[in-house]
């Protein structure tokens, strides 16, 4: 084995021993209420593991706003591979980022013949705390995925360079289009392998460039511009169609193109100092005060400062240029100027754009200490400082990605008024039971924006968790003054007055439901519930309850067996009671196979009703 090999070698032993141990926490974490739930734990055609219904599933969903179907085939094998077991979801993440480490350091050290600062920009690639995000959160498999096929991009571009054949090109191609079908924000590929043209392969020349250097080089990227567009078209169908890209009337051009400069100086800071690291950024426009006129001032001062000098060196250091537009380029999707979600910036977000910035620090520092060994020296002991205490940083955030409470409480801490975050929060104690610190931060949400539906509606949750229906009711009619016509808060404040004995105000708002959601076949179920088996002659709807039952039994295919209760008990109250009994036998079998005993057991009381001819009744607790 030639020196060279085994310097290789080692270099990747060490990179992949110090990954996995800066990023061994996760395999005792859980998967996070926030978004791990729609990819993976709550999303039944996921759930299924890999599937043919699954496959067709994933390249035409639009679910979460996205179009990634490479990404939820990903999530699929796991569960096909692991089942529902978080350990192994987060070690494929963790397996994911050093493979794509490994790679960046070989194509690197392959096109610039530089050793140690190649294996110093993979190890910050590796090893900085804007990383955990992509790393740690199973949710964003779609970062690291799409990364390794960028970075299996560049590699076949690099060998395509030094021999252009057309089966080369089709790799890089090949490459692209999966790269874009784990995650659209590789729609920069193109871009950057032209910024590697210019260096370092080279392929513009040493002198100036003009343009017929670089026409020809544009030209046989034409294939690979078109296959980004196409992929980022479907893309923006995605999430207009998932309500995820913001109406311009709510973000006006000025506070977007205002901060996208304050964006890119959050992104520069952190990179630089990483404190204060969360899992959500609120929005600027969103927060008390605004984007006020002196922090947009000083962030488009910065940009163009450390543009103006890029330019001015980039004759001399064209690793310079190559390196600030690359953090500039990459980050353009999702920059803010088509507002995706609710955040202004996030982690997650810099997983390839950082590459740029390390590599133009990397040389940068590398060309100005010069080659006196001395300070050769001295710069690999500040080096090995800065990512020992990078790794430090990393290991700690790392634990804050534990489970749901430990991170949203981190995110509190560490942010503004983050209504985000007060709502994942509400929403991870509501699961353990702990509703009046749930309602605490429902309120805190509140506070920060009253016209919240999401938090009146999930406030009034919890209170009715915790036996509190009058507040709850109030919460729900404060979100239906917002949305009246949304479905499920006439449902939830139909279920509170019921729990309070309102029965007849309850119908109504059910009866509303059914009317705006004719298909939604649980709230149909609930109301022939009340219409069949109330106490109060004055509500009982026999004939209406039949219908709304019969149409829920055909929508959930006949095998439900809380619909095929509901439906036995509203033949029982129009005195049909052989087709009752007949119907809740059909509801025990499904209760049974279903391996719910308890209400098993309730249907078999209903049944010796039915078969006694007497219709079951509901008596009202008194409020």
């Amino acid at each position: 084995m030639r020196r060279d090999q085994r310097a290789d070698l080692a270099v990747a032993a060490i990179l992949i021993t110090v990954t996995s141990a800066v990023f061994s926490p996760v395999l005792s974490h859980q998967f996070i209420l926030f978004d791990d739930t729609s990819y993976v734990t709550e999303n039944a055609v996921v759930g299924a593991g890999l599937t043919w219904q699954g496959v067709r599933w994933a390249f035409t969903t639009t679910f979460t706003g996205n179009w990634h179907p490479l990404t939820w085939l990903s999530h699929m094998a796991d569960v096909q591979l692991f089942g529902m077991v978080p350990r192994w979801h987060h070690a494929m993440n963790v397996v994911l980022h050093l493979v794509n480490t490994l790679l960046l350091f070989v194509v690197l050290r392959t096109m610039t013949g530089a050793f140690w600062r190649s294996a110093a920009v993979a190890a910050l690639f590796a090893l900085h705390p804007l990383h955990v995000e992509s790393v740690a959160w199973v949710a964003e498999r779609k970062d690291v995925l799409s990364a390794l096929f960028w970075m299996l991009a560049m590699a076949a571009y690099v060998r395509y360079v030094r021999d252009p054949r057309a089966a080369r090109y089709a790799l890089v191609a090949l490459a692209l289009l999966l790269g874009l079908l784990a995650k659209p924000m590789v729609v920069t590929l193109p871009f950057v392998l032209l910024l590697l043209d210019y260096w370092p392969l080279e392929r513009l020349g040493r002198s100036s460039i003009s343009w017929a250097t670089v026409r020809p080089l544009i030209w046989e990227k034409i294939p690979l511009f078109a296959l980004a567009l196409t992929v980022s078209a479907a893309t923006l169908y995605a999430q207009r169609a998932g309500g995820n890209v913001a109406d311009v009337e709510h973000l006006s051009l000025a506070t977007r193109v205002s901060n996208t400069f304050v964006a890119y100086l959050a992104y520069l800071e952190k990179t630089l100092w990483p404190r204060g690291l969360a899992a959500f950024y609120p929005h600027p426009a969103t927060t008390p005060g605004g984007l006020s006129w002196w922090e947009v001032s000083i962030a488009v001062a910065v940009v163009l400062a450390i543009s103006g000098l890029v330019l001015r060196e980039a004759v001399r250091r064209r690793y310079l240029l190559v390196g600030w537009l690359w953090f500039l380029g990459t980050l353009v999707p999702v920059i803010g100027m088509v507002q995706i979600g609710q955040q202004g910036i996030a982690d997650r977000y810099t997983y390839i754009p950082l590459i740029g910035l390390f590599i133009a620090a990397v040389w940068g520092l590398s060309d100005l200490v010069g080659a006196e060994p001395w300070r050769r020296r001295a710069l690999g002991v500040v080096g090995a400082g800065v990512l020992a205490m990078a790794s430090v940083v990393t290991w700690t955030q790392v634990g804050y990605w534990r489970d749901t409470v430990t991170l949203f409480e981190h995110a509190v801490r560490v942010t503004g008024s983050n209504r985000v975050a007060h709502l994942q929060l509400g929403a991870a104690y509501a699961r353990q039971g702990r509703y009046d610190d749930a309602a605490a931060q429902y309120r805190a949400a509140l506070a920060i924006k009253a016209n919240s539906v999401e938090a009146n509606n999930n406030l009034g949750i919890v209170l009715a968790q915790a036996g509190r229906p009058d507040d709850a009711a109030a919460s729900f009619r404060a979100a239906l003054n917002i949305s009246p016509n949304d479905v499920r808060l006439h449902a939830n404040l139909a279920r509170a007055l019921r729990q309070m004995g309102a029965v007849s105000e309850a119908v109504e708002h059910y009866r509303d439901a059914v009317r705006l959601d004719p298909l939604g076949w649980d709230v149909a179920m609930n109301l022939a519930w009340i219409l069949a088996t109330d106490a109060d002659a004055a509500v009982r709807r026999s004939d209406e309850a039949i219908v709304l039952a019969e149409g829920a039994n055909r929508r959930t295919g006949r095998s439900h067996p809380r619909v095929l209760d509901t439906l036995a008990a509203a033949y029982a109250a129009a005195g049909r009671y052989e087709e009752a009994a007949e119907t809740a036998q059909r509801a025990l079998s499904a209760a049974l196979g279903a391996g719910d005993q308890r209400f098993a057991a309730d249907i078999g009381g209903r049944i010796r009703l039915y078969q006694t001819r007497q219709p079951y009744r509901v008596v009202r607790t008194p409020p």
